[in-house]
């Protein structure tokens, strides 16, 4: 029984083709995998741990994700045999962004076998809208290592949502669980250039980042999923791209929706998905071969899992969200399925871009009750609640030293017609004092400027004090910058080559063509 599934999964690791160069059909789309590991940049690093440091490099000063596992469940768990603790399998994730280049955070999974020469990846490609299976086969052969296209059926009996799996908490398999990485232990210190011992918290790392991979595939799939083709097929992509991008500005806190766009969106998804929004199930339940190597039982005896524990069983939905009901409830989900579209790096650059552009401005001031604590030293905190404006209210503190902002935090901040904002942080090196004026930068958890529901940026917060050091007044302004990328947006969508047009969701396409746009460009 044994040799006959032996034999099964090696005629399955023998139907993992690649497709070369020349194969017929489509160019295969370009990932962030292909582009900096070009041809034209040397390929595929060799051996191993110059491919490890090479990506270590780009994102520094994170790590990458690691993990062993030398009795896994992926095609190559034969390819050690009989030596599996000689060559455990190596998986990688990045989980970090560069600082320039693609994006590669929960983008970019890398494995290797080393007995059997073969390098896999999973790679986003923003160009077709999901991940690619890539493979490298006689690595350090001599021959140009390159990643090709694997064989995408193959790879789908796994990988049923089309993104990357791993195993169910607490991940027997790998290097995390003690009991292995104690019979690893002869490797060394590090194997290839992944550490050969580590606690918990790296497969736990690893899984979140497959966690967050998935969610950027579901993401893929509602951004094409939300809207129709054609000329409203592009106004209904610039109101829900700005209800997203709004939604990533402000901190990742819920925004207004237009009743309109939630009614479109709930109408389409309840439509596509009634059952609700999902994908194939990414975990496997975890098992722990460790236990039945301590019975006794050969490595080769046990690699090969069966029912719910073999990866190409058929796995349940995962359903993310409901689409049926409440239509307001509907849109929130969806715009928060739909975040990971645009990277941390993209947000940043679009708050600077808003922020640097002047426009329609309101002011608002509300007189306080204030109380002055001593905290010690030349330390003191102002105690402040506002509320004498029906249209602006705002409660928190300030401490002050040495004629400087040390530290502070708005509890509540209320503008009319607009959703609370609650715990922003005050930044100290963004804050100044000048006389009994307090000039306080407001930042929320993400480090940005804070800026209400509508995506309307707050202008830093004036407190006028009073002897001694009572506040009596507050003052702040708000920018109407919500407004000026929706007029953005809505260009975009009218153009003929609209980058909005139905498909993928072309992340650095459409940003670029956005911050054009708020810059006046075409």
């Amino acid at each position: 029984m044994v040799a006959a599934g032996r034999r099964i999964a090696l005629a399955a690791c023998a139907a993992f083709a690649v497709l070369g160069p020349g194969a017929a059909g489509a160019q295969p789309p370009v990932t962030a995998l292909d582009e900096i590991f070009s041809p034209d940049k040397g390929g595929v690093p060799y051996p191993f741990e110059a491919l490890v440091k090479a990506l270590e490099d780009r994102i520094a000063p994170a790590r990458l994700r690691t993990a062993l596992v030398p009795i896994g469940r992926s095609l190559q768990r034969f390819g050690a045999d009989p030596d599996y603790f000689g060559s455990p399998r190596i998986v990688i994730a990045v989980d970090s962004d560069p600082a320039d280049g693609p994006a590669l955070k929960d983008r970019l999974f890398v494995g290797y076998q080393p007995a059997a020469g073969i390098v896999e990846a999973i790679s986003y490609s923003a160009a077709s809208g999901r991940f690619e299976f890539r493979t490298v086969e006689d690595y350090g052969s001599g021959k140009p290592d390159l990643f090709t296209p694997a064989e995408r059926d193959i790879c789908m009996r796994c990988h049923q949502g089309g993104a990357p799996i791993f195993s169910t908490p607490l991940w027997g398999e790998t290097n995390g669980n003690a009991a292995i990485a104690a019979r690893l232990k002869p490797l060394g210190t590090t194997f290839h250039g992944v550490p050969v011992v580590q606690g918990i918290d790296g497969p736990d790392a690893f899984d979140q980042a497959v966690e967050r991979a998935n969610g950027l595939m579901a993401a893929s799939w509602l951004w094409q999923a939300a809207c129709p083709d054609g000329d409203a097929g592009g106004a209904c992509r610039a109101d829900l791209l700005g209800a997203v991008l709004r939604f990533r500005l402000g901190g990742d806190r819920a925004t207004s929706t237009d009743a309109a766009l939630a009614a479109s969106l709930s109408a389409a998804l309840g439509s596509a998905e009634p059952e609700g929004f999902a994908l194939a199930d990414f975990r496997i339940p975890s098992r722990d071969p460790s236990l039945q190597l301590d019975a006794g039982a050969a490595p080769g005896d046990i690699v090969q899992a069966e029912g719910v524990f073999d990866p190409e069983t058929p796995r349940a939905r995962r359903v993310l969200f409901e689409t049926a009901g409440d239509a307001a409830a509907i849109a929130d989900a969806a715009i928060r399925t739909l975040a990971p579209l645009t990277t941390d790096a993209d947000i940043a650059l679009l708050d600077r871009h808003l922020s640097a552009a002047s426009g329609e401005t309101r002011r608002f001031e509300s007189a306080c009750l204030s109380k002055t604590v001593a905290r010690g030293g030349d330390r003191s905190e102002i105690r402040f609640t506002c509320a004498t404006n029906p249209a602006f209210s705002i409660s928190g503190f300030v401490v002050t030293a040495g004629g400087a902002v040390s530290e502070g935090r708005i509890d509540t901040l209320a503008v009319a017609g607009e959703t609370p904002l609650n715990r922003l942080k005050i930044d100290p090196d963004r804050s100044a004092i000048d006389g009994r004026t307090l000039t306080l930068a407001l930042v929320q958890a993400n480090g940005l400027g804070a800026r209400l529901s509508s995506g309307d940026r707050l202008s830093p917060l004036e407190l006028a004090l009073d002897e001694p050091w009572d506040a009596t007044m507050a003052r702040i302004a708000i920018h109407d910058d919500g407004a000026r990328l929706s007029a953005a947006l809505a260009g975009l969508a009218e153009r003929p080559d609209s980058v909005l047009a139905h498909g993928p969701f072309r992340r650095r396409a459409i940003m670029s063509a956005i911050i054009a746009a708020l810059a006046g460009g075409t």
